[in-house]
């Protein structure tokens, strides 16, 4: 590759904003810049990708630069005199290519070229400027050509993916998701637009059917038959095909999904031959789908979810600890394990995974194969709250169950009104009833309704939360707290379709009666009241309901409404 002096004395991430660049609005052709750039002008990395993507052979220079790239990230350690020629193959193809810069500066700094080296490193943190600029706060999704510069762009600030899968987004968009370990924290899943890969196969497609995938085999759009209906599914199908394995992630959790499961094992195994540990993982709760359906040999489809827990959890992946760890402390891998589950749950907490922490926080506070410890279920529960929304809910849960004895502290409840105002409605039913109760806080009626209603209305369709709201409406022994026909409506609304799941459920269909009842209509209630102990009949009654809802359907025969001390 040719070098000139550079015509600008800045390093080339602060020349980008002192020296003259190429305005947008008259973008030049790709090649023209990359010469431009390749003779030491200084061209925004952001606008030659633009004229890269562009470009009319686009395609095949994607497909060689996939293959490069791969190269070069896979030497940049033990490899640093063959990093020279292969990166300048990179830059031949694609000269904003981070991975191509990065080898560069890595084997010009191992022959102590130095004035080569810092030109390369500029152009490394010239690229990665952008791609951080590129991130759209609070969403942190940064705009990358390709998987490879998400590694690439990952290793420039010192960080290193276990793991990767794809997404698409609400609005389509190819979204790249890279777990990445955080000293003391939990894995932090990086996430990556690729949307601009998506849209120059697009563009190729139209200009010419037999444009060739960047993946392994010689596939065209013809070969797998996606050159009428290309979209961004499609894209991940065939990178699937490809041997990606992040596509093959997302193959398998689509076919999970579905409910063939044979079919995402199969993805998932495939996926899993790489160093990935999210294949791992994804590919352990399959297998554990896999042993719940078998009734002959469950024990051999466990011991292969147990192996790929462990492979991912070996990789850091402390969802995978938090996993395992429970289906031991569960007693599911026998009683032998029980403490090896502790351990793993206490080994996920210290990196703060909050689902391990409120397991541990739920396992001291029952006692559950550990003795009931209070105080350390409490600091637990803190610590949960600190970091996550639903958290500071089954914290202030805890500190208000009756059974504990406990009192919610000032920290507590100010957590739970910040959640509440946020809309969660797990916290505004909570809120509601305390202040329907007076216990913890005021007695405060109007305001208890209030929140009760705001529940309801955050979470139509949560039917368990639903009827709990519906029920105190209902039969309140306070006449102020009550409002019969407000939860006869949320309560017709969870309750219409007759397919819907909650229909199965007796205490919903006792609720839904007694909601006619207060509301008059007795003969509608009394149907509805029969329904529920024939379902009750049907599930074998396990909770022993059947002599109140024998007792409320009388009430109504009687013409009578259902009144209790609730909430």
């Amino acid at each position: 590759m040719k070098r000139v002096a550079v015509r600008c004395v800045l390093p080339l991430a602060l020349a980008l904003a002192g020296c003259a660049s190429v305005p947008a609005s008259s973008l030049a052709a790709y090649e023209n810049l990359a010469e431009r750039a390749a003779e030491g002008e200084m061209i925004d990395p952001a606008q030659l990708r633009q004229a890269f993507i562009a470009a009319p052979d686009f395609d095949h220079r994607l497909r060689q630069l996939t293959l490069l790239e791969r190269q070069a990230l896979g030497g940049m350690q033990d490899e640093p005199l063959r990093l020279g020629a292969v990166g300048s193959a990179i830059l031949d193809q694609y000269y904003a290519s981070l991975a191509g810069h990065q080898a560069l500066a890595k084997f010009y700094g191992h022959l102590e070229a130095t004035e080569q080296s810092a030109l390369h490193e500029s152009w490394v943190a010239a690229i990665r400027a952008a791609i951080e600029a590129s991130a759209e706060a609070p969403d942190a999704i940064y705009r990358v050509l390709s998987s490879n510069e998400a590694r690439a762009f990952l290793a420039s600030r010192g960080q290193q993916g276990i793991g990767t899968r794809y997404d698409v987004s609400q609005d389509e968009r190819l979204q790249l998701l890279v777990a990445t370990p955080r000293p003391g924290e939990p894995v932090e899943n990086v996430r990556f637009d690729l949307h601009d890969q998506y849209l120059g196969l697009a563009a190729a497609i139209r200009r010419d059917q037999e444009t060739v995938f960047p993946i392994d085999r010689q596939e065209t759009c013809e070969t797998m038959r996606a050159c009428e209906a290309f979209d961004v599914w499609t894209l991940v199908r065939i990178l699937a095909y490809g041997d990606d394995s992040a596509a093959q992630v997302r193959a398998g959790l689509e076919m999970l999904g579905a409910g063939r499961l044979d079919d995402a094992l199969r993805w998932l195994h495939q996926a899993a031959q790489a160093d990935n540990a999210v294949a791992q993982l994804a590919l352990a709760e399959a297998l554990v789908l896999k042993a719940g359906q078998s009734s002959s040999n469950a024990r051999t489809w466990w011991d292969r979810a147990e192996r790929r827990f462990q492979l991912a959890i070996n990789a850091g992946l402390d969802a995978a600890m938090t996993r395992l760890g429970a289906y031991y402390q569960f007693g599911l891998y026998g009683q032998s394990k029980i403490a090896d589950g502790e351990a793993l749950l206490v080994r996920a907490a210290e990196l703060n995974n909050v689902d391990a922490l409120l397991r541990l926080a739920w396992m001291y506070a029952l006692g559950e194969r550990v003795d009931e410890d209070k105080e350390r279920s409490e600091r637990y529960f803190r610590r949960a709250a600190q970091r996550d929304e639903d958290a500071k809910v089954q914290y202030a849960q805890f500190l208000t169950l009756p059974d504990f004895g406990l009192e919610l502290n000032e920290q507590a409840l100010g957590w739970l009104r910040e959640v509440a105002k946020n809309d969660n409605p797990q916290a505004m039913l909570l809120l509601g009833n305390l202040y329907a109760r007076g216990t913890h806080v005021d007695k405060r009626v109007r305001r208890a309704r209030g929140w009760l209603k705001r529940a309801a209305k955050a979470a139509p369709d949560n039917a368990n939360l639903v009827n709990e709201v519906a029920w105190t409406l209902t039969v309140s022994h306070v006449r102020r707290l009550r409002d019969e026909r407000y939860a006869l409506k949320i309560m017709d609304r969870v309750m219409a379709d007759e397919n819907n799941a909650a229909r199965l459920n007796p205490a919903y269909l006792d609720t839904w009666a007694a909601a006619y009842a207060a509301n008059g209509d007795f003969e509608r209630a009394i149907a509805v009241q029969q329904m529920a102990i024939e379902q009750a009949r049907s599930n074998d009654d396990p909770n022993g309901d059947l002599p109140i809802l024998r007792e409320h359907l009388d009430a109504f025969r009687a013409g009578q409404s259902i009144s209790e001390n609730v909430p």
